[in-house]
């Protein structure tokens, strides 16, 4: 029947494109496509026929899309004849036009951004009579990535034009529109696991469980088990696509473009874009599959965690803005058992704002190229902070004996420390700075307050709530015992 025929032609027309977009993947250089600055899926021709009912279903007054193509799309004007436009060896999904098409049929670029390589000379032309003989030469300078368009790439927009055609032929055989969700599901979720598995894979092991949330985890093994083949199986599985590759030609090793940034953030925050996209389609899916567990799924487990996946990539980079062996090795050298508070800050101080002031205007370096966002300036500087308090914590537990005069000087370098960062970010209060102030704090507890800090506190490591009642103990000898016994018993049931 034809419900089966073009559930059959469907299938097989997913999986290619799914393998299509592996390809995609694996050659994308992640630099930012010039799009409009207002730029979203309705400008795109694949969505041409659906625009009027995207905006209904999304609560939003319709919009003057411009293009130059001459035919209306919209679904007023398919009938019953639609599928005579086509021969036995064609379908809807051979419309879509090449690319040397599109400036007649679209109007998504940034013709203002004389950078790209994505104009003709004509077009060249066209801009100088625009602007009254200003020309393209001019503002190459002035203008370089000066606009506030959204950041995507090529890929990108492949998974729009893909969606947009999944979307009319769900439309034309609603029979077929159960498919077609799940299918439009997975061209998100391999995105995201590509975007992540790329620009995450340098990750330490002793951050990942401090910048990947549950629900990020979960989802990433959802994916792997449902989309990418398992060796172990047997008989093939229907829409599954290989892992892919991340091209040779990313670097993401050199210290001067802070090991990769530009295309990381091209990368993610071109996945935040689709997932804004997917959830401008929301309304409009739920209409074709009310009550839906696949759109469950890919909302509240796929497109909600697309943001979270800018912590983990984000951290790649934070972690190495400081040297850490470094720093650690100069705190081990601080003698901690002054007997007067010092009025200067330790050494070890300089030595790592010296590393974050080199961070920070490499960052600028790179802003100038690829527009760097506040939610991801705020998250790389989080990823940063969490990384000095863990230093600092970790270096302070490496005292083996600690004055009054030595708390004082880890209070006062950690103030230093701060006060310093705050003129380099807008994060206020900085993170996790509780985390450094409550471990100096609690060498100065009394006995019954400092068990109950050894009791409550699990987010230090037993090394470090050790080094702290060791310090603070050493006139008490019993009470050092019950409390060095009490952590034994907390690593032993797992607690710490």
């Amino acid at each position: 029947c034809v419900r089966a025929q073009s559930s059959n032609y469907f299938k097989r027309y997913h999986t290619a494109r799914l393998d299509e977009l592996r390809i995609f993947l694996e050659n994308e250089v992640w630099t930012p496509c010039p799009v409009r600055d207002d730029f979203s899926l309705l400008h795109l021709q694949e969505f041409r026929g659906l625009r009027n009912s995207l905006q209904q279903y999304a609560g939003v007054s319709p919009v003057q899309v411009p293009s130059r193509g001459s035919g209306s799309l919209d679904g007023s004007s398919i009938g019953g004849s639609f599928f005579t436009r086509y021969t036995t060896s064609e379908s809807p999904f051979d419309s879509c036009p090449d690319i040397g098409s599109l400036s007649q049929d679209e109007n998504i670029l940034d013709v203002t951004d004389y950078t790209s390589g994505y104009f003709s000379e004509d077009s060249d032309e066209e801009n100088t009579e625009l602007t009254g003989g200003v020309t393209a030469k001019n503002h190459r300078n002035k203008r370089r990535h000066d606009c506030s368009g959204p950041l995507l790439t090529n890929t990108t927009l492949t998974v729009l034009r893909h969606c947009g055609k999944y979307l009319q032929m769900s439309r034309l055989l609603r029979a077929n529109s159960t498919e077609v969700v799940v299918c439009l599901s997975q061209l998100f979720d391999y995105y995201l696991y590509a975007v992540y598995s790329f620009f995450a894979s340098d990750l330490p092991a002793v951050t990942s469980s401090s910048v990947l949330s549950l629900k990020l985890q979960a989802t990433l093994k959802r994916i792997k088990e449902s989309l990418t083949p398992n060796p172990k199986e047997e008989d093939a599985i229907e829409y599954k696509v290989g892992e892919p590759s991340m091209s040779v030609v990313v670097d993401l090793n050199s210290n001067e473009t802070l090991h990769g940034l530009s295309e990381r953030v091209v990368a993610v925050e071109s996945l935040v874009f689709l997932a804004d996209q997917f959830i401008f389609l929301k309304p409009y899916l739920e209409h074709l599959q009310p009550q839906s567990h696949t759109l469950h799924v890919l909302y509240n487990q796929s497109v909600s965690v697309a943001s979270e996946v800018r912590r983990p990539v984000y951290a790649c980079v934070a972690w190495r803005a400081v040297d850490i062996r470094q720093a650690l090795t100069l705190m081990m050298r601080v003698n901690w058992e002054v007997k007067d508070v010092e009025s200067k800050h330790s050494s070890y101080v300089d030595f790592i704002l010296r590393d974050l002031q080199i961070f920070s205007m490499r960052l600028e370096e790179i802003s100038k190229h690829v527009t760097i966002s506040q939610p991801v300036m705020d998250t790389l500087w989080a990823n940063i902070a969490q990384q000095l308090a863990d230093i600092f914590v970790e270096g302070f537990s490496s005292a083996k004996k600690c004055s009054n005069g030595g708390r004082g000087l880890m209070q006062l370098d950690w103030t230093q420390l701060v006060s310093q960062i705050e003129k380099m970010c807008s994060l206020r209060p900085i993170p996790h700075k509780e985390f450094v102030e409550a471990y100096v704090k609690a060498y100065y507890l009394p006995e019954q307050l400092l068990e109950a800090f050894v009791r409550d506190h699990n987010e230090y490591s037993s090394k470090q709530i050790l080094a702290l009642v060791s310090c603070a103990c050493q006139t008490n000898k019993k009470l050092r015992q019950k409390l060095t016994s009490l952590i034994e018993d907390q690593e032993r049931l797992g607690t710490r």
